[in-house]
């Protein structure tokens, strides 16, 4: 018989490493664990998901709610990769995008004040136009600025940035744990940015060394396989990639950019 989902999570608690020393959430662990065996960084994956579960969160209650609204409505609502990931939720409650109506019909009143304000500078006569010239200089740059808020405030974004730091606290915390060392070792590992990250938060401790030479491996790894991949197309050379050596350039990617925001 399969355990069910709670007796799953009973066992995973039962099997964390003995590191609550350091205060990570045994919640984050469970989630985070079995990404670390995926094909990308298990910090940007997490990230990823929770981003998803809030923004899921907003679309269901999140527009009932009036802190929220004013929220969105400050950053002229989400930046532009969580915004169609929104649109493109199709099942059950979010099919109709009703909710993405209500929170876009703010943001765009939001809009039309501010190009009606720019209107009416403009619809000036010519003698107090210029006067007021600089005023509607000032509007333009304010509108142009607001342009970029999705972008640079994304509320989904902020989510997605705390949950990484969560997870990669309790990454830290755990990875010096040997099970844990030889999982992390055996999948993708952090991409660059969240291992520079890992490494600060790491400072002198055993986790810099684990998480160090396992990247030193992983990289390695890679780098000889895009050397075979280019070997392969040499026209001294009539075997065909390995699916290792054809993922490579991808691997890199993931490894380099992440999946981060």
């Amino acid at each position: 018989m399969q355990p069910s989902a709670g007796q799953k999570t009973a066992m995973a608690e039962n099997n964390l490493p003995a590191h609550n020393e350091k205060g990570f959430s045994r919640l984050v662990w469970i989630a985070l664990e079995p990404l670390l065996r995926g094909e990308d960084c298990p910090v940007c994956a997490y990230g990823s998901q929770s981003a998803e579960r809030y923004l899921k969160a907003v679309l269901y209650e999140g527009v009932t709610d009036s802190f929220q609204r004013a929220r969105l409505r400050r950053s002229l609502g989400l930046c532009a990769l969580h915004a169609w990931k929104a649109l493109e939720f199709r099942e059950g409650l979010y099919a109709d995008h009703v909710s993405m109506a209500v929170i876009y019909q703010d943001i765009a009143g939001a809009v039309l004040t501010a190009i009606k304000a720019i209107q009416r500078l403009r619809s000036k006569p010519a003698a107090a136009r210029i006067v007021l010239k600089s005023r509607l200089k000032k509007k333009l740059h304010e509108l142009e600025t607001a342009s970029r808020s999705p972008f640079v405030d994304c509320p989904a974004c902020e989510h997605q940035r705390h949950a990484e730091e969560r997870a990669l606290s309790c990454l830290v915390a755990c990875v010096t744990d040997e099970s844990v060392a030889k999982t992390y070792c055996d999948g993708a590992g952090l991409c660059l940015g969240h291992l520079a990250l890992a490494l600060e938060a790491s400072g002198d401790g055993p986790s810099f060394e684990v998480l160090l030479r396992s990247e030193v491996t992983k990289f390695e790894k890679i780098r000889d396989l895009l050397h075979a991949l280019q070997e392969r197309f040499d026209v001294r050379s009539d075997a065909r990639p390995t699916r290792e050596e054809a993922l490579a350039p991808a691997q890199i990617l993931r490894k380099v950019l992440g999946r981060r925001l």
